[in-house]
């Protein structure tokens, strides 16, 4: 059996970093699908923010804050849902 080295510091920054961005994709997805909006690209026409540059910007982890500030605010999310996408553990009301 081969051995297994530990992840590094870094890569397990890394691996922490990606699921988060994961999480908050998929939190805003499901809050966007239990809202008048339906879907992102609803969300996206709302905001008046192309849908590709969105998704690629909730899915690359690399959106402005005043855009998280206007999604935020659209959905009307509430203060534990505010905290989970900005990476306290403790689940909010739309994950699972």
């Amino acid at each position: 059996m081969p051995r297994v080295r530990p992840l590094t510091s870094a890569e397990r920054a890394a691996q922490e970093r990606d699921k988060q961005i994961r999480r908050t994709y998929q939190i805003i997805s499901m809050a966007c699908r239990m809202s008048d909006f339906q879907t992102l690209s609803g969300l996206a026409s709302e905001l008046n923010i192309p849908y590709t540059t969105l998704f690629s910007q909730l899915r690359g982890g690399s959106i402005r804050a005043i855009d998280m500030a206007r999604i935020i605010k659209t959905l009307n999310m509430d203060d534990q849902t505010v905290l989970a996408i900005s990476g306290k553990p403790e689940k909010c009301r739309y994950e699972r």
